[in-house]
C-alpha cells in the first residue's frame, strides 16, 4: 500500500498502523503484527520519510521511502512505478499530502492547498487507479477535512480545496465501483498531534486512532463500501 503525504500526524500514524508496527492498545485491536501490509512511505522530501521507514523495518514490519512531489503528473507516477517495482502492485493508496497557505492574501497562498489537494489527488489517482481497475479491486482513500462539508471563513483557498477534493472522490467513486475499485473521501474534523507526541492535548485525535478508522475501510467488503466517511472527536459533533 502506499501513502502520499507521510509527516509526523497521521502519516506517521497510518505508517505504522498499516504495517502492523502499532500496538494492539494504539490501534484499537484492529490489526496486529501478522496483518502488516508493505507500505511506501512518499513525501516532498527525504529525511523524515527514509527514517520512518527504518523504524518499521527494524519494528519487524516493511516499508520503503519515495521522494516525489504528488502536484507533479510524471513525479507521482514515476513514484508509483518505483513502489510497484519494490514492493508489488498498489492495491490501496492514501491520498494524505497537505500544504499551508488558503487566505487570499495572495494568489499562491490561496492556491497551494487547491494544487496539493485537487491536483495531487487527480494526479495520484491516474497513476493509481488504471492498474486498480485492470485487476479488478483496490481502494483509494482520500484523508480531508470537514471544511469540505462547512467551509471555512478563514481559509477559503482551504475550503474550496476541500470541496474539490470531496468532489473529486465522489467523482472517482463512480466511475470506479463498478470496476471493483474502492474510493472513499474521509473529512476529519479536529486537531491530529504528531503521533511521539508525549501529550495529547484535550479533545486531539490520536492519529492512531484515525489510522484505525482507514484500516476498516481499505478492509471493507464490496456488498458494504463507504464512499464517505466524517470523522470528528466526541468534543467537535457536527
Amino acid at each position: 500500500m502506499l501513502i502520499a503525504g507521510v509527516g509526523e500526524q497521521l502519516g506517521t500514524g497510518l505508517a505504522r498502523v498499516f504495517a502492523g508496527v502499532a500496538s494492539a492498545d494504539d490501534t484499537g485491536g484492529e490489526r496486529d503484527d501478522s496483518e502488516g501490509d508493505a507500505v511506501a512511505l512518499v513525501a516532498r522530501s527525504a529525511e523524515y520519510v527514509e527514517r520512518l521507514a527504518d523504524e518499521i523495518s527494524a519494528a519487524g514490519g516493511e516499508a520503503c521511502a519515495v521522494t516525489a512531489d504528488v502536484t507533479d503528473r510524471a513525479e507521482t507516477v514515476a513514484a508509483v512505478e518505483q513502489v510497484e517495482a519494490e514492493l508489488g502492485s498498489v492495491d490501496v493508496a492514501i491520498h494524505n499530502a497537505s500544504a499551508g497557505g488558503g487566505s487570499l492574501d495572495d494568489a499562491e497562498s490561496f492556491t497551494t492547498p487547491v494544487r496539493t489537494r485537487i491536483e495531487g489527488g487527480g494526479n495520484l489517482a491516474a497513476a493509481v487507479v488504471p492498474g486498480m481497475r485492470e485487476r479488478g479491486h483496490g481502494t483509494l482513500l482520500f484523508a480531508g477535512t470537514t471544511f469540505a462539508h462547512d467551509g471555512s471563513e478563514r481559509l477559503p483557498g482551504w475550503g474550496a480545496a476541500a470541496f474539490g477534493t470531496r468532489g473529486l472522490a465522489r467523482s472517482l467513486a463512480r466511475r470506479c465501483a463498478p470496476d471493483g475499485v474502492h474510493v472513499c473521501y474521509v473529512a476529519i474534523g479536529g486537531t491530529i498531534p504528531p503521533a511521539d507526541a508525549q501529550f495529547q492535548p484535550a479533545g486531539a485525535m490520536d492519529p492512531r486512532r484515525v489510522a484505525s478508522s482507514f484500516v476498516h475501510l481499505a478492509d471493507q467488503p464490496e456488498t458494504a463500501w463507504s464512499h464517505e466517511v466524517d470523522l470528528r472527536p466526541s468534543g467537535q459533533p457536527p
